[in-house]
């Protein structure tokens, strides 16, 4: 190359570096004259635009730019600090969040009780866009993170903390209702390094607001980078005493964190998937919807007498007018119940849950084979995987996704837990004895399939599902770094098994139909039960009907044996 070709190469790689920089972001000063600036919103115009919050005392801690891989490290920490914070989120900018294990991240994100705000999709400079592409970045990122949790949130921060007049003017229109700036930037984003992070706020705090708890701070930070682990650990207990108190933006702003529209849940998640999953793994109807929901009344009613009881300032504290505000975690008119109701329906039969990553878990992630049933969870969807007539070797997938029972090898079961843990599911081990089905019956009396049995299953199974609409549970595995011959296990296992098994086939589907759903009776079930929840939020002295668990289980053998 000719040096003139070189130089005229290498200023136009440069000058395209050059455009590609943030641009300077915002200064406000926490502790002067205003402490940063909030101006209200003005319809069409403008949203409310806010860098600081509304009393003295309060440090919002912010993190820009996820979903990246540290994000379930973060969460463990601040779950340890018992801290909220404000994730502005990108729907892809270094992940497609659409994909798994992404979404489950911002799912534990929003169940855990952190804000989820949006910070478009590719994380562009707003102010050189037009609004065609400002709409679609912020339509972008709500479709993602709607899909996840189902809400949509009306804050949003602008990459860089770079707007103008016509920016505000689109963010408007689209109906963000507050955009969130910082007063106090921690300067991760130029260094990540935990320690010079930590030291930028403490420089900006002790310089600007010698007075401990005397300004409120908006802190910018990014969970896309590695030191922001680390730095939670340094930040948080040195902003304790200073004498602030950590808040969610929301609290910080006075402002709402989601907007009054709910995003629809996909439709099999929230179809009664909990309840197919309790009655798959007993082996017959035991719960109906109206059981199910009864139990998660009672826990809402619990979980509201224990928020006005144990938090300082009773029913008058923000935390408990947010808990009242937001209802019911338990259940939804869709068919939606939390793990704690499918563990108290469990407890009924004496059966209980335990998370597979639990430390005396130990034994059922050295060998998967030796429990007698899994439980995961991913979202709202529920499903089980259960062994039959006590042989290791004769666990089925009874996911109501799927079309079919499926069969599953010892070999193929460690792998598919793994990959299911991979993309973010939640697996439950289940403890105590199991009420004996047909299908347990059927199975101790057919020998194990051999090999020639799945290699046939495989190719019947190759012709039945051709054309199928069938729907994976996860997806297909990455072959490019994967052993051959345990990829050819992995396929011959995964099929599902109806040669040399057709009776335990047909017993397995007797006890999938019984132990179906009632969609019928939900919209009666749930709709009776969220009223009677509506009447927990307005009242401070519920006093439920108590279920007696040990009469349901007395009716349930009466009735199924």
């Amino acid at each position: 190359m000719k040096l003139s070709a070189f130089i005229v190469a290498f200023v136009t790689v440069a000058a395209g570096l050059v455009s590609a920089l943030p641009p300077v972001p915002p200064k406000f000063v926490p502790c002067d004259a205003n402490g940063g600036i909030d101006t209200p919103a003005v319809k069409g115009v403008s949203p409310r635009l806010v860098s600081k919050c509304v009393k003295p005392g309060m440090f919002a801690l912010t993190f820009d730019d996820g979903v990246n891989k540290y994000e379930p490290e973060l969460l463990d920490k601040l779950r340890k600090h018992d801290v909220k914070v404000t994730f502005f989120l990108n729907s892809n900018l270094y992940v497609n969040n659409s994909a798994t294990p992404y979404n489950g991240w911002i799912k534990r994100m929003y169940d855990e009780g952190h804000q989820v705000a949006t910070h478009t999709a590719t994380h562009p400079n707003l102010v050189g866009l037009n609004s065609t592409q400002r709409f679609a970045e912020l339509k972008e990122v709500d479709r993602v993170i709607g899909n996840i949790i189902h809400r949509k949130p009306a804050m949003m921060r602008p990459p860089y903390g770079s707007y103008d007049n016509a920016t505000l003017a689109d963010l408007a229109k689209y109906g963000i209702e507050t955009a969130v700036l910082w007063n106090v930037d921690s300067g991760d984003w130029s260094h990540n390094n935990a320690t010079q992070s930590f030291l930028n706020v403490k420089t900006a705090l002790e310089t600007n607001c010698p007075t401990k708890g005397s300004s409120s701070v908006i802190i910018l930070s990014h969970s896309s980078l590695s030191s922001s682990v680390e730095y939670v650990d340094l930040i948080i207990p040195y902003v304790r005493k200073r004498g602030y108190r950590f808040v969610r933006l929301d609290e910080c702003t006075g402002a709402r964190a989601y907007l009054p529209e709910k995003f629809p849940k996909p439709p099999q998640e929230g179809q009664l998937c909990a309840q197919h999953a309790l009655n798959a793994l007993l082996g017959g109807p035991y719960f109906t919807a109206v059981d199910l929901a009864e139990i998660a009344r009672q826990l809402d009613v619990e979980e509201h007498n224990a928020m006005s009881e144990g938090n300082i300032g009773g029913v008058e504290s923000e935390d408990f007018k947010r808990y009242v505000k937001e209802g019911s975690s338990n259940y939804d008119d869709s068919g939606f119940f939390s793990v704690q109701v499918i563990s108290q329906a469990l407890s009924v039969w004496n059966l209980v849950l335990c998370s597979i990553l639990a430390p005396e878990q130990q034994s059922a992630r050295d060998d998967p084979t030796s429990e007698q049933a899994y439980i995961c969870n991913l979202n709202e969807h529920w499903f089980t995987l259960r062994r039959f007539g006590g042989s290791p070797r004769r666990w089925y997938n009874l996911n109501s996704l799927l079309e079919h029972v499926e069969y599953v090898s010892e070999t193929y079961l460690q792998v598919l837990l793994a990959q299911l843990q991979k993309e973010g599911y939640s697996i439950f081990v289940v403890r105590g004895i199991l009420p004996e089905t047909e299908a347990d019956l059927t199975a101790s009396i057919i020998p194990t399939p051999t090999q020639e049995d799945i290699d046939e299953a495989r190719v019947l199974s190759a012709k039945l599902s051709s054309g199928s609409k069938r729907k994976p549970i996860i997806s297909p595995m990455n072959t490019s770094d994967s052993d051959p011959e345990l990829l050819m296990a992995l396929e011959m296992s995964r099929s599902e098994f109806d040669g040399g098994d057709d009776t335990l086939n047909k017993a397995l589907k007797m006890s999938m139909e019984t132990a179906g759903t009632d969609e019928e009776s939900l919209n009666l079930a749930i709709a009776a039960s969220l009223g009677e929840s509506q009447k927990v939020g307005d009242s401070k002295e519920a006093t439920p009907e108590v279920i007696d668990f040990e009469e349901m289980r007395r009716r349930r053998l009466a009735k199924f044996g």
